[in-house]
C-alpha cells in the first residue's frame, strides 16, 4: 500500500476567519459561513470551493463540505486542500478525525491553527483517493436510503398513536359531558418569572420547557435555584402527581406528568401545572387527551405571537375534556397504553437501528484511512 503519511501543512491551506461586516449584502453571491453552517450573504469570498469548514470556536467537531466559494467569519476555520489532496478524500478524513482532542480550552471549546497544521493524515495517490471517496459515497448512500427507511417507520408511528388517540375519545362521545379543564377536576400552579442569573449548580430543581416533549420529561438538561430563593416561589411548586403542559404550542402540545423521582419543583415560567382531583378524573386519560389532535385543534385557533406561537393559562383552562365514569376512564387509558407498548417497542428499535447507522458510517470512515476499504 504506497501510502504516506503528511502533515496538513505540507497538504493544505487552513484560511481564517474574518469579519463580515464589510461584506455582508442580502444579494451577495457568496454564503457566509460559520461554524454551524450559512449564516447569510456576502459580495467576496476568503475560501475557494470544494473546502471543508472546522468550527474554530463552539461546533469545533463537526466539519462540513461547501461545494462554492465562500467567506467564512472568525469562529470557522477553512481547510482548503493543496494538489495532492482530494477535496472530500480531506472532507471524510476531517469527519473521521476526533477535533476534540485538540481542544484546549476549559469554557468554550476551541481550536488553535497551530495544532491543526500539525495534524497527521495518510495521503495515498490521487487516483485511490477518487477510489476510496466513491466507495465511501456508495456506502453512505445505502445508509441514507436505510435512515430514510428508519426515519419514515417514526412518522407512520407518530401518526398511528394519534390515530390510536382519535379513535379511543370519539368512542366515548355518548356517554361523556364536557367539562373545562378547570372545572371541577383541575387546580395548579403557574410558572414563575426566574432569569438565568437565578440559575446555580445545585439545589431545588426547576421545570423549564426544555423538559416538556409530548408524553415525557426530557431529564437532559437541568436547572436549579438555591433554597432562599425557592421560600420566595414555592406557590409555583408542581409534584409528580400533576402534569406538566408548555403554553408554547407549534403543531402539538407538549404535556407530561412530572417524574417519580423528582420529589418537587418549581414551574418556570410558560410552564403550567395541572393538579387533577382524583375522585373525578385518571390523570393518564387526561394527559392522553391533551396529547390528541382534537385538544391541539381546540386551542389552535387562539393561538397568538408569530415567533413564538402560545396560548396563555386562562384559555388552557377553558380547554373542553370529555368526562366519563372513572371505570371508562381507566379502560380507555389501558387500550391506549396496550397499543402505545407496541409503538414503544417498535421505535426503540427503529431507534436502536439509527444508533447503528450512524455506527456504521463511522465504521466506514475508520476503515477507509486504515486502507481497509
Amino acid at each position: 500500500m504506497n501510502w504516506t503519511i503528511q502533515k496538513w501543512k505540507d497538504v493544505l491551506s487552513i484560511v481564517n476567519g474574518k469579519n463580515q461586516k464589510e461584506v455582508v449584502s442580502d444579494d451577495g453571491a457568496y454564503p457566509i459561513i460559520g461554524s454551524g453552517g450559512e449564516i447569510g450573504r456576502a459580495t467576496n469570498f476568503l475560501c475557494e470551493a470544494g473546502s471543508t469548514v472546522v468550527g474554530r470556536k463552539g461546533t469545533i467537531n463537526n466539519p462540513f463540505f461547501v461545494e462554492e466559494r465562500f467567506w467564512n467569519v472568525d469562529t470557522a476555520f477553512g481547510i482548503q486542500p493543496g494538489e495532492k489532496l482530494n477535496p472530500k478524500f480531506l472532507f471524510y478524513f476531517c469527519k473521521c478525525f476526533n477535533f476534540k482532542n485538540l481542544d484546549k480550552s476549559t469554557t468554550i471549546p476551541s481550536l488553535a491553527k497551530t495544532d491543526l497544521l500539525n495534524i497527521e493524515m495518510p495521503v495515498p495517490s490521487l487516483k485511490e483517493q477518487r477510489r476510496i471517496v466513491n466507495k465511501i459515497e456508495e456506502l453512505f448512500s445505502e445508509l441514507d436510503s436505510a435512515v430514510e427507511t428508519l426515519k419514515k417507520t417514526k412518522e407512520q408511528l407518530a401518526v398511528y398513536r394519534q390515530s390510536v388517540l382519535k379513535e379511543a375519545f370519539e368512542s366515548i362521545t355518548e356517554t361523556s359531558i364536557l367539562v373545562n379543564l378547570a372545572e371541577r377536576i383541575f387546580d395548579g400552579p403557574f410558572g414563575s418569572n426566574l432569569k438565568s442569573i437565578d440559575y446555580i449548580n445545585e439545589g431545588i430543581r426547576v421545570v423549564r420547557l426544555e423538559n416538556l416533549k409530548e408524553g415525557w420529561f426530557d431529564d437532559s438538561k437541568q436547572s436549579f435555584v438555591s433554597n432562599e430563593k425557592y421560600e420566595t416561589i414555592k406557590k409555583h411548586t408542581v409534584y409528580p402527581s400533576d402534569l406538566i403542559m408548555s403554553t408554547f404550542i407549534s403543531d402539538s402540545i407538549k404535556v407530561c406528568q412530572m417524574p417519580e423521582y423528582i420529589k418537587f419543583a418549581v414551574n418556570k415560567a410558560d410552564c403550567i401545572g395541572i393538579r387533577l382531583k382524583e375522585d373525578v378524573v385518571e390523570k393518564k386519560y387526561v394527559l392522553y387527551y391533551l396529547l390528541s389532535r382534537k385538544a391541539y385543534v381546540d386551542l389552535e385557533h387562539q393561538i397568538h405571537g408569530a415567533t413564538r406561537p402560545r396560548v396563555n393559562t386562562t384559555q388552557i383552562k377553558q380547554l373542553e375534556i370529555p368526562i366519563c365514569s372513572k371505570k371508562e376512564q381507566k379502560k380507555i387509558v389501558s387500550q391506549i397504553e396496550s397499543k402505545f407498548t407496541i409503538c414503544e417497542n417498535i421505535e426503540k428499535t427503529v431507534n436502536d437501528a439509527l444508533i447503528q447507522a450512524d455506527a456504521m458510517r463511522q465504521s466506514v470512515l475508520k476503515k477507509a484511512f486504515e486502507g481497509d476499504l
